[in-house]
């Protein structure tokens, strides 16, 4: 009988490889065959946490892809998770008690059962899970109110203006507000938010604009969730937390800086592009990049990491309600962590830190690897007559202009060969 292998600790040898080993062949997912390219983005998205992910699939395959991302979260990473089904008669005003999770146990269904009670009921504009909570706040236990660490959305492409505007600012102030009887509560609002969106659909990019990572998926390729897969946590938070520290360890040169900010102003002057790159956009590419190098090559932990690490956890429950001004917690200089920009990790680094890591260092390759996953969702194809500009400007990354019928994915990989 082969032996299980262990969780590998961050900085071992070949820690990648021994990481992604480790989830596989797992006992608890019960010989379940991952998506390796799925499990690779749901782990950048968790490490970061920084925006949130856009699965485009066909109308055909959303049922079983929601149920696949279900079994994932819930059963590798331990979280706890909620679906939301939107359509076009979903009202704002229901929308605060949908997100709330039910005091049901926790599991994931049998295959029979799986659209009928926990999981949304997609492709039935009569059926979604916002129309039938329509008067969830009716029946639920106002005293214990949770929502969830991960929010699965269908349909907010279908959703009216108002509530793609309202699930926009429930992302952005990171907070739900509801009244409970003659009381105006407030909850603390940060999940993880998958959306799985019809492939093909017209977004506002506002509402893109809150989704880092994109990817299109092919469920039918995809094994089901097995049957009787039990909630867990394969890789519990505290190690995803450990992964989210190092970041800052990882050192960006100034060449690679330099080399995205070309990327990115080529891809935003790109005749057969339409693109969002935002300011949001921009501060989370080069920390994407950072988690990338964590995830495919070796490193080895700062000096006293762990310390400083217990160090942190047991000051930061009293650190974060300090006020301060200027650069003092909670001062002017600390308003972007406060408002979910950047990771508050900066106070584990150490002068003299990085002069122990010289081979610690992004490359140009981890920059590649991100790449699509980061612009595809953010830009769409011109029409052909609206590139006359063209023929006054030329190209802005200095290649050639691509074909007609070019896709987007052959358009970024002409951006990032040719800069």
């Amino acid at each position: 009988m082969s032996t299980i292998p262990s969780l590998p600790a961050p900085g071992e040898q070949q820690f990648p490889r021994r990481l992604l080993h480790y989830i596989a062949a797992h006992p608890a997912l019960r010989s379940w065959a991952l998506s390796p390219p799925l499990l690779s983005i749901l782990l950048l998205v968790l490490i970061v946490r920084q925006g949130g992910l856009v699965v485009d699939v066909e109308d055909d395959g959303r049922e079983k892809l929601v149920n696949i991302l279900y079994a994932m979260m819930e059963s590798i990473f331990g979280m706890t998770v909620r679906t939301l089904s939107l359509s076009a008669v979903s009202r704002t005003d229901e929308l605060p008690w949908s997100l709330f999770r039910n005091h049901t146990p926790r599991h994931v269904p049998s295959q029979e059962s799986q659209l009928s009670d926990v999981r949304p009921r997609i492709g039935s504009r009569k059926s979604t899970d916002l129309e039938v909570n329509g008067h969830l706040h009716h029946h639920l236990d106002k005293d214990h109110l949770d929502l969830p660490e991960v929010l699965i959305v269908t349909g907010l492409e279908n959703a009216s203006g108002p509530v793609q505007m309202k699930i926009c600012d429930y992302l952005t102030k990171k907070r739900v507000e509801a009244r409970v009887g003659n009381e105006d509560r407030v909850w603390e609002f940060e999940p993880v938010v998958v959306w799985v969106r019809r492939e093909g659909a017209e977004v506002p990019w506002w509402v893109t604009d809150h989704f880092m990572c994109g990817t299109t998926v092919d469920p039918f390729a995809m094994d089901k969730p097995p049957r009787g897969l039990l909630p867990g946590a394969i890789i519990p938070q505290p190690y995803l937390k450990t992964l989210s520290l190092l970041l800052p360890y990882t050192h960006i040169h100034a060449s690679i800086s330099m080399h995205i900010s070309n990327l990115l102003s080529a891809i935003t002057t790109h005749p057969s592009l339409h693109s969002a790159i935002t300011s949001r956009a921009v501060r989370a590419f080069p920390i994407y990049v950072r988690a990338h190098r964590l995830l495919v090559g070796d490193f080895t932990l700062p000096h006293l990491f762990e310390v400083k690490l217990h160090q942190q956890d047991s000051e930061g429950v009293g650190s974060q309600n300090k006020k301060g001004l200027g650069g003092g917690t909670g001062g002017v200089d600390s308003w972007n962590i406060i408002a979910g920009e950047e990771p508050d990790v900066n106070g584990l680094r150490q002068e003299g830190d990085e002069e122990d890591f010289d081979g610690w260092h992004v490359m140009p390759a981890n920059v590649q690897g991100v790449w699509n996953v980061l612009m595809a969702h953010r830009v769409k194809k011109r029409r052909e007559r609206e590139e006359v500009m063209w023929l006054v400007k030329g190209p802005a990354h200095g290649g050639r202009r691509s074909a007609p019928g070019g896709s987007i994915d052959d358009l970024l990989d002409e951006i990032i060969r040719t800069i």
